[in-house]
């Protein structure tokens, strides 16, 4: 091998190698920015779940308010049923009324 070939192929080593160390530089630069994103959606997650976590107790919540309601609307219903009841028997029958008042 002619010493200008030698030159030639370690030149070529060297390229290779400062290609190498580059290309591990870069790789190592993209692992930090990954490290960073993966850091940041991990935060997003976490955040995500306490509001649906606190969505969820809220849900909860107005289902339990909503069941009181619906039971208060039974109870207004069979008041209202039981006025209605009065007034008809009022209306149908206005002497029964004085009727009722005079016996008592």
């Amino acid at each position: 091998m002619s010493e200008d070939r030698i030159q030639r192929q370690i030149e070529f080593i060297i390229e290779q190698q400062a290609k190498f160390t580059t290309d591990i530089i870069e790789l190592k630069q993209g692992i930090t920015e990954l490290k960073k994103s993966q850091q940041q959606t991990t935060e997003h997650i976490t955040k995500l779940a306490d509001v649906v976590l606190s969505l969820t107790n809220i849900v909860s919540d107005h289902a339990s308010q909503m069941a009181a309601l619906v039971e208060q609307g039974k109870e207004t219903d069979a008041r209202l049923n039981t006025l209605i009841t009065i007034v008809e028997r009022h209306i149908s029958n206005p002497n029964a009324h004085e009727d009722e008042a005079g016996t008592g």
